[in-house]
């Protein structure tokens, strides 16, 4: 019997985590099943491309490469390389031995475990432990999107298209993938396959995966549930005759007071969020994974949604993260709190470590020299990751494979309940993160950064050459620099500041660097310029006390050389770094966001259903310069009924969206962030009306340089 034949057998002889933690801990050392994962939604929401690196167990090449696959730890974050890769990544799922991940351009990649056909091809199908260490495109039959969401769960995978379509693949015992094809059977299923919700009133917009059960959200906040049912994960004590549930079925929240926002899936248990951060957790609750007391220490399933109260918590709910049997639960004044398992230290603190004591009461978290409160939150199996607003990854818990990221030689089977902080090659901050339930290997995404921390002096006279380095972020770079010593420019192609300095001091220039995404980062550096001891040169023009000669009449001035012009200071410089400095730079808008993407405008009456739709939103983004915006606004109109699929070359003959432009608001805006509070109105006579829009963002600066577009989209609610 294989790892996850056995896994499934004890869970339906009821048997979970007395015997189970035992069996996959000694497991480990014989290259069975110790990975598992949903994917941690933090990670959909990162603003800022960059690079992916992996860290952790590797078995079966689930990192993107071949380090390690006989099963020591990887400590150290590695990037991981997409073959054909278009745009940055901008969501990781890891899951039990797998991985899938999507790209900016919607690429769906997979790699590791394929067992069950969870990598969505049939390489090495029905083998126990090949390893496919080599990221593969993925293709989904019919899709007329791209990928915008994904979920792993122990061995089924979930990914939803721009268009709300939502395909999966893998094993499907409890019906996990939504339908009937295999249930109570061991056989894969590698091709992707269309789910449908019944009565669903919206598209998916976002999926989680538990050990064997799977939740998507409706556009509208509709949540359904469905796969395994055996501790009430499912939200319902309805459980079918065979075990398997493959038919999506609405979950309903007792006394919630708004729509559905964020789900998360552990392994036996699934947790909620509403827009007015209302916390509901269901399933399983022998370690008091959901925050209270009831079947503490019991195998008796928990199916009724149950609202979890934070004490002391100064804000609603805005995040939260299922582990294999422990809870994270963010607010949006960034407090942490965790509750559930905490033998390996995953709550933060040492209560009940080493134990399987249950810990229902949720705990606030610290991290100590975080310079920056948590923005997002990721559970592992029994470990847990929290990012601040200054991209500092802090982890705890157990680093058994290295998922922690913590340096070589940190003891690896002993509890680590104090929050660390991990750190990537190069120092780059982190933008986001993702890992899960069952998962022994992390992902992160680095933020653009610079790597120096300073510049080297220079000498006036004296040729100067220094390299500035970029870390994160889509190459090709573009580089910038204002307040550089006199004589000195940056080449805005390789990041070589060099020239000839001219004048002492000490300075501190600006350096900015765009990637190929526009996304930007500035840091200051600083710099000496000393006289130099070396005698003048000949073509030096002498000190004031000092009479010139004058010249021989028949002596032949210098010759000039193509690369090389004289400067006012006498000194030969390189016409093209001269060039460069002239060339005026484009505008760029980064970093675009908006507190909304469904709102009411500020003067109409809400509906009761819609009573906690915010009124208006507001935009934010970052200039690299002053320059005036444009805000353009495009309503999307359905040919008929209430929904609509964007016009490709794959659904050319099926209903799609018309384009009808609303208007456009402009501004001026200045050098870094701006901030526009919207609630609909173009101008006294030009409201837009409710529905969906399309935003488009550009700048313009003085000299008639524009930005790149940025786009958003948002819905207005009736």
């Amino acid at each position: 019997m294989n790892a996850l034949n056995r896994s499934t057998a004890e869970h339906r002889a009821g048997v979970r985590r007395s015997g189970r933690r035992g069996v996959i801990r000694l497991a480990a050392l014989m290259a069975l099943l110790t990975l598992g994962a949903s994917a941690s939604p933090a990670l959909g929401s990162t603003a800022s491309p960059g690079q992916l690196y992996a860290f952790g167990r590797n078995y079966y090449g689930q990192l993107g490469n071949e380090t390690n696959l006989n099963g020591e730890p990887n400590f150290t974050p590695a990037l991981v390389n997409l073959p054909g890769e278009i745009g940055p990544v901008t969501q990781a799922a890891g899951g039990a031995g797998f991985s899938l991940v999507a790209t900016s351009s919607g690429q769906l990649y997979s790699f590791g475990r394929n067992y069950y056909g969870q990598l969505g091809n049939e390489s090495n199908v029905g083998s126990l432990l090949a390893a496919n260490p080599t990221p593969t495109l993925v293709t989904l039959p019919g899709a007329t999107g791209p990928v915008i969401q994904l979920a792993a769960g122990l061995g089924h995978s979930l990914v939803v298209t721009a268009t709300g379509q939502l395909f999966a693949f893998g094993y499907n015992w409890f019906g996990q993938l939504g339908n009937t094809t295999n249930n109570r059977t061991e056989e894969p299923n590698p091709t992707p396959t269309l789910v449908t919700l019944p009565g669903a009133s919206g598209p998916v917009t976002q999926v989680a995966a538990g050990g064997f059960h799977s939740l998507a959200l409706t556009s509208t906040g509709q949540l359904y549930a469905f796969g395994d049912n055996n501790a009430g994960q499912l939200g319902t004590a309805t459980k079918s005759p065979t075990g398997a549930n493959p038919t999506p079925t609405l979950v309903t929240l007792p006394g919630a007071t708004g729509p559905i926002t964020q789900i998360s899936a552990g392994e036996f248990f699934s947790l909620v969020v509403t827009a007015t951060g209302q916390l509901y957790a269901f399933g399983d609750n022998r370690l008091g994974q959901l925050g209270n007391t009831t079947n503490n220490r019991t195998e008796e399933p928990n199916p009724t949604p149950t609202r979890v109260t934070l004490p002391g918590a100064s804000g609603p709910v805005s995040q939260v993260a299922a582990g294999d049997d422990h809870s994270l639960a963010l607010t949006s004044t960034g407090q942490l709190y965790a509750f559930g398992e905490n033998r390996f230290g995953e709550l933060g603190n040492t209560t009940n470590n080493e134990t399987e004591e249950p810990n229902p009461a949720p705990t606030r978290v610290t991290l100590p020299g975080a310079s920056g409160l948590p923005t997002h939150i990721a559970a592992g199996y029994d470990y847990s990751l929290a990012l601040t607003s200054t991209g500092h990854l802090y982890a705890f818990g157990s680093d058994y494979g290295g998922e922690l990221g913590l340096p070589p030689g940190t003891p690896r089977d002993a509890p680590h309940p104090t929050p660390m902080r991990v750190l990537l090659p190069g120092g780059a901050n982190i933008a986001a993160l993702a890992t899960g339930p069952r998962s022994d290997h992390t992902f992160v995404v680095s933020q653009l950064g610079l790597a120096n921390s300073s510049l080297p002096a220079g000498e006036t006279g004296v040729p100067y050459s220094t390299l500035v380095q970029g870390i994160g972020g889509v190459t090709p770079y573009t580089w910038a620099a204002s307040g550089l010593p006199p004589g000195l420019a940056i080449n805005q192609t390789n990041g070589t500041i060099s020239g000839t300095p001219t004048t002492t001091g000490s300075y501190t220039p600006t350096i900015t660097l765009t990637d190929n995404y526009d996304s930007q980062a500035s840091i200051q550096l600083t710099t000496t310029i000393t006289a130099s001891n070396e005698p003048s040169p000949p073509n030096e023009t002498p000190p004031p006390s000092e009479t010139p000669p004058p010249p021989p009449p028949t002596e032949t001035p210098p010759r000039s050389f193509p690369n090389e012009m004289p400067s006012s200071s006498g000194q030969q410089q390189n016409p093209l770094l001269s060039a460069l400095e002239e060339i005026p730079l484009r505008p760029s808008v980064h970093n675009a966001r908006q507190s909304a993407t469904r709102w009411r405008e500020r003067n109409q009456i809400p509906r009761i259903s819609h009573a906690k739709v915010p009124t208006g939103t507001t935009f934010t983004f970052s200039l690299n310069e002053q320059a005036t915006v444009h805000l353009s606004f495009t309503q999307v109109l359905p040919q008929g009924g209430d929904s609509c699929l964007a016009r490709t070359h794959e659904n050319i003959k099926r209903k799609s969206c018309n384009t009808a432009p609303t208007g456009t608001l402009s501004f001026a805006g200045h050098s870094g962030k701006n901030k526009v509070v919207f609630t609909g109105r173009l101008s006294q006579t030009n409201e837009l009306k409710p529905g969906r829009y399309e935003l488009t963002i550009t700048a313009t600066n003085p000299t008639g340089q524009s930005s790149t577009p940025v786009s958003l989209s948002f819905t207005i609610s009736k």
